[in-house]
């Protein structure tokens, strides 16, 4: 028995089924796609232009594409069944689905256009499993990579009958598994609240599209475009994460060299380089000169290590990691130092989330890796002049109130942008005016430093590089758990070199590159 496929879908559905060159080359690529609006017993939803801004940015991506709409419970068994038969073992596998969702007993379930919410039959009847799919189909049939793409949050009570929580539920998954949700696990959006914007299925085509973006890539991606169009309603999240390096469209390729060789330009400010030895970006700055300490009206001042304020001379141009050191980056290091990774935290276990911060890391693991990659770790001067980004006389990087749209801190904000627990994936909140992330919040940095208060009459310093000795190193920026008053640029911690704590991270600089 056939599936009843609407007239306005069969020119989508015959496009997508032709073959494409790209699918020639192995492992082939296959999708389904399923947007559910008009739901018998729910509010009906205004979204059945997803499935075809959806199934067209897959079909370009060289997907073979099966696209439903307002699929009935026995509709979409029958639609696996189908699908099934497609999915080869080594395939690429992406599922998309728009609709209504909701949490049970821990797992999440899928709702038809025929579910009848709270009517007392079981939900696993009712209802469509998303892990069993993923499981027993997707793993069983050894598919070699499974993106999921999951809109199904939506902000309706009815669904609360049979649900045991808003939203859906955290998914864990093998490193082979992808699955990102519009919003955060756990929450609900309204939809008539973001209508006027650019929806998930639209940021999501967009990203598709894209050339060059790798699948790890994407939640940051889709954050940064939704935020460039405007949606504060649609903030992904990636539940599970791949390492393996996967391109929808494979970057552009790079124009051939010139032959005339010519002198590469001085590097500027703000200018980007990436480390082949540990792959991050680094961002050029160069020598300049600050006022270092407590800014004037700053009354959480600390005046036993923060004052007084005095100028500071920087002598030497500096490039300074972007970010703060990954988990993809420093696992790098660790295998090539034949060296253990730390032990993973709760909220990250087996380091799963790899553009994460790397955490419980001591001022010597961090050191260690710095030279590895050809640099040091910072002295809290270039840190603070970093931070500082050329703006005098803030208490904040971004100017003198706190920020949970700049910054990842004190734990998770209700209603705004920080739906994180714990540290959040590098590049999630607003860089500083020179292109630097995460310079509050996220994870605490380890300096270079030894503490020490400073001098009451210090004068101006030049490159100044702390105490020759001490027991204690300086820790600068704050962390997930700080508190508004630490993440202060000029608030200094200090603790044992020895000291491995969840929220304790780090960056590198490097003082030359090839070229300069």
């Amino acid at each position: 028995m056939q599936l009843p496929i609407p007239l306005e879908w069969k020119w989508l559905i015959a496009i997508c089924s032709l073959p494409l060159i790209a699918q020639t080359a192995s492992p082939p690529r296959v999708a389904m796609v399923v947007v559910n609006s008009a739901y018998q017993k729910l509010r009906p939803i205004a979204n059945s232009a997803d499935a075809a801004a959806i199934s067209k940015a897959l079909a370009e991506a060289g997907f073979s594409v099966t696209a439903r709409t307002d699929l009935t419970a026995s509709q979409w068994i029958q639609l696996e069944r189908e699908f099934e038969k497609q999915v080869k073992p080594g395939s690429i596998v992406a599922f998309y689905f728009s609709g209504y969702g909701f949490q049970h007993r821990g797992s999440n379930y899928l709702a038809p256009v025929d579910y009848v919410a709270g009517d007392g039959r079981d939900v696993t009847v009712k209802a469509y499993s998303l892990e069993r799919w993923i499981r027993d189909v997707l793993e069983e049939k050894q598919a070699d990579l499974k993106l999921i793409f999951i809109d199904a949050a939506r902000d309706n009570p009815e669904l609360l009958r049979d649900a045991d929580a808003e939203g859906l539920a955290v998914m864990s998954g093998d490193l082979k598994t992808l699955i990102t949700f519009s919003v955060a696990p756990g929450k609900a959006y309204n939809e008539q609240a973001g209508k006027d914007k650019l929806g998930f299925a639209g940021l999501l085509s967009k990203v598709i599209r894209t050339p060059g973006v790798a699948a790890f890539e994407m939640n940051r991606e889709i954050l940064k475009e939704a935020s460039e169009a405007g949606n504060r309603v649609i903030l992904p999240m990636t539940s599970t994460q791949i390492i393996k390096e996967f391109f929808f469209h494979k970057p552009l390729p790079k124009p051939a060299p010139v032959a005339v060789v010519k002198q590469p330009p001085p590097p500027k400010l703000g200018d980007v380089w990436e480390n082949p030895k540990d792959e991050l970006k680094y961002v050029y700055l160069p020598p300049g000169r600050f006022t270092m300490g407590c800014v004037a009206g700053d009354r959480k001042c600390d005046k036993k290590t923060e004052m007084p304020p005095h100028p500071v001379s920087l002598t030497k141009a500096l490039w300074i990691s972007r970010t703060e050191v990954t988990v993809f980056a420093y696992r790098r290091y660790a295998e090539a130092a034949s060296k253990p990774m730390p032990d993973a935290p709760r909220t990250n276990p087996g380091w799963r989330d790899t553009h994460n911060p790397i955490s419980r890391v001591s001022w010597f693991d961090a050191d260690a890796y710095c030279k590895w990659s050809g640099g040091r770790l910072p002295t809290e001067a270039e840190w603070e002049y970093a931070a500082r980004a050329g703006k005098e006389g803030t208490l904040y990087p971004w100017g003198n109130e706190p920020s949970r749209d700049n910054a990842n801190y004190d734990g998770r904000g209700r209603n705004e942008r920080d739906q994180y627990d714990e540290s959040s994936p590098v590049g999630t909140f607003k860089e500083n005016e020179w292109g630097l992330f995460d310079m509050a919040g996220n994870v605490s940095e380890w300096m270079a430093d030894f503490f020490e208060p400073p001098n009451p009459s210090p004068g101006e310093e030049t490159d100044p590089q702390g105490p020759s000795a001490g027991k204690e190193k300086i820790v600068r920026g704050g962390s997930f758990a700080a508190n508004p008053e630490q993440m202060r640029i000029s608030a200094r911690e200090h603790f044992p070199p020895q000291n491995n704590g969840n929220r304790l991270g780090f960056r590198c600089v490097v003082e030359k590159t090839a070229g300069n």
